[in-house]
């Protein structure tokens, strides 16, 4: 093949790659484009939801007159009382909401009624006395994820009792029922440019007090849901028709160019793609027959057999169990494969280039060497006394190692003085057996250190190859601090609040250790602390059977780890750091500890401002442990 000629089939077959590239661009770019669309008119079609939660409590305790039985004069609420002891009552109304968006502006209005009914045996009504407590009051709060409202009344209660009683005596009633229901409603509006209109609630929280009875219990009742809740913010779907026609367009398009470039490859593979097909797809196939030799097969002395098809050459290969050997010239433009018998016949397959002078223009000038069979044949030079070649030993090179040595027979015939040929058979890689194996990316670094940007998970176990190919085993750990740092600024303000309640007491101080803060004075532990997501674990040294579950919800922990402060409170919302104040001031109590008069309010929130994990695994407060590190945690 002249250099010119080797130009041209280059360039055709570059040419050819550089189209079907711009075209698979265009279809991916086309693709891309409809995937993006349809996920826009997904998220404009949806709705979206802002998550909320509320709490609202009433407390009261009640104030006795003296007397020779009780040791205090205030009695905590949730117990039963003597009606002629109480002097007067206390009573605490909290409402709380939380929003998981930062920019809501909140308009509120709240009131404090209180409604003094007596009802007969048949649960009519006999009197309704309305009495208002505090009027009704408004107010606004902007750019801020909680509204809070409290409030607290005191109450006549002997004054309401002594009507009840007196009008039951003075018309001589008798299974009638009187009480005083005390009730705070709150009516909250929020809005937000998130908001695809206001959020509009009611709310109530009650107390029922009964009236005229020797004894009586107080009982509470709320209309809020304590549980996590949702509330429609936006439904944007005026644009969504525009993405949908574009995906529609796209897709039509798409459609077209995979048309195009599907007829264009199929056009385009001319003679020459066409014989690399058919040669690979027989070395594929019959890799385990075939013994590929480097050099040219010379054939004089041999009668040659044409075959048409490689079938016809694997039959006569297991008829008379010679091999067959293939060949390639320079060019790639013909492959042949060979068996050799000892009867000087030569049986002869050929694959090659097709009407190669058409396809890249060789000029009518050039002298073709030899007329070609149209579809197989071979260039055979004859010589007035055929000779036969002299092959000593074929030897079978598998994987560049020899395994076997076959021997062929010497044909014994007049020749002319050559020396004698030494053909090596040399197979080919079997690039099958890497075909037929799972599809494995395999990354390649200079460098063994990955950096990697770490969730915020407490601890994992991520895979990676090192430049060996080795399996390794990466595992991080986060400190305390860490979650601290990346944590939500209402868990850092919750925090923030615990630690200086406890640092108010005096002699206390603190540490941090890997996964917890620990509060003690010399070696008494009075408390750990832990974060997990947006809840604080607080972990007390007191006996949880001491603490009334009613009022407070905490676990007992059976773990040597937290013998010394067994009771575990989780704080999610502010009425849980108010009870959790109250348990920090029992704890204290049992130790007999004293507040500090000089201690002072520390902004731990602007102390852990929030860093990335990379910068955290820089300071050390993340690890990233490798497969034959341990880590324990205190």
């Amino acid at each position: 093949m002249s250099e010119a000629e080797k130009k041209k089939r280059q360039d055709y077959i570059r040419n050819r790659r550089t189209w079907i590239i711009i075209q698979s661009i265009i279809a991916i770019v086309l693709a891309l484009d409809i995937i993006l669309s349809l996920f826009t008119y997904y998220q404009l079609n949806k709705s979206h939801y802002v998550e909320y939660s509320e709490n609202g409590t009433a407390e009261y305790y009640v104030i006795l007159e003296n007397d020779d039985f009780y040791d205090n004069s205030i009695l905590e609420g949730g117990q039963s009382y003597v009606s002629e002891l109480v002097k007067g009552m206390t009573v605490f109304f909290d409402y709380e909401l939380n929003m998981d968006t930062q920019d809501v502006e909140y308009a509120y209005k709240y009131k404090v009624d209180a409604l003094l009914e007596i009802r007969d045996q048949n649960n009519g009504l006999l009197i309704s006395k309305p009495h208002n407590l505090i009027e009704e009051k408004t107010g606004t709060q902007s750019s801020n994820k909680r509204l809070e409202i409290d409030k607290s009344i005191s109450l006549d209660y002997p004054g309401y009792n002594k009507f009840a009683k007196d009008f039951i005596a003075t018309y001589d009633l008798k299974n009638t029922k009187a009480s005083l229901d005390v009730r705070m409603q709150i009516d909250v509006t929020g809005n937000s440019k998130k908001f695809e209109e206001s959020t509009e609630n009611t709310y109530f929280i009650s107390l029922n007090i009964p009236l005229a009875a020797q004894t009586f219990k107080i009982d509470t009742k709320t209309s809020i849901d304590s549980e996590d809740s949702k509330v429609l913010a936006y439904k944007d779907n005026a644009n969504q028709n525009i993405f949908m026609g574009s995906a529609i367009i796209s897709g039509l398009l798409e459609l077209i160019v995979i048309i195009a470039l599907v007829v264009f490859v199929f056009k385009s593979r001319n003679h020459d793609i066409n014989y690399s097909i058919k040669v690979k797809r027989i070395v594929s196939a019959y890799k385990s027959y075939i013994q590929k030799i480097v050099n040219e097969l010379d054939t004089t002395g041999y009668q040659p057999l044409y075959v048409e098809t490689f079938r016809e050459m694997l039959e006569i290969r297991d008829t008379i169990g010679a091999p067959i050997l293939m060949n390639e010239n320079e060019d790639k433009t013909r492959t042949r494969f060979f068996i050799l018998t000892n009867t000087n016949i030569l049986y002869m397959f050929e694959i090659k280039v097709e009407n190669y002078d058409e396809i890249y223009g060789t000029g009518k000038n050039e002298k073709v060497a030899e007329k070609r069979e149209p579809v197989v044949g071979i260039d055979i030079e004859e010589t007035e006394e055929p000779v036969s070649p002299i092959i000593p030993k074929v030897i079978l090179v598998e994987n560049s190692v020899a395994e076997n040595v076959v021997d062929i027979p010497i044909v014994e015939k007049a020749v002319k003085k050559n020396p004698p040929v030494l053909y090596e058979e040399i197979i080919e890689e079997r690039i099958e057996e890497a075909a037929q194996a799972p599809d494995v990316e395999i990354l390649e670094t200079e460098e063994e250190t990955i950096n990697i940007e770490l969730p915020k998970e407490e601890s994992s176990i991520l895979a990676y190859l090192d430049n060996d190919g080795n399996q390794l085993d990466i595992r991080y750990s986060r400190s305390f601090e860490a979650n601290l740092v990346q944590s939500e600024d209402v868990v850092k303000d919750y925090y923030s609040e615990l630690k200086n309640y406890i640092m108010s007491f005096k002699g206390v101080k603190s540490r941090f250790s890997w996964k917890f803060e620990t509060f003690n004075k010399g070696r008494n532990p009075f408390f750990k602390i832990k974060l997990r997501g947006k809840t604080i674990l607080l972990y007390c040294a007191v006996d949880p059977n001491s603490i009334d579950k009613s009022k407070y919800r905490h676990e007992a922990i059976d773990n040597k780890l937290f013998a010394d402060v067994p009771t575990l409170l989780k704080i999610k919302a502010g009425l849980n750091v108010r009870r959790a104040k109250e348990i920090i001031d029992l704890v204290m109590s049992n130790y007999q500890m004293e507040k500090n008069p000089k201690a002072q309010e520390v902004d731990y929130k602007s102390l852990y401002p929030y860093e990335k994990s990379q910068e955290l695994i820089e300071k050390g407060l993340i690890k990233v442990l490798s497969n034959d590190e341990k880590f324990e945690t205190k």
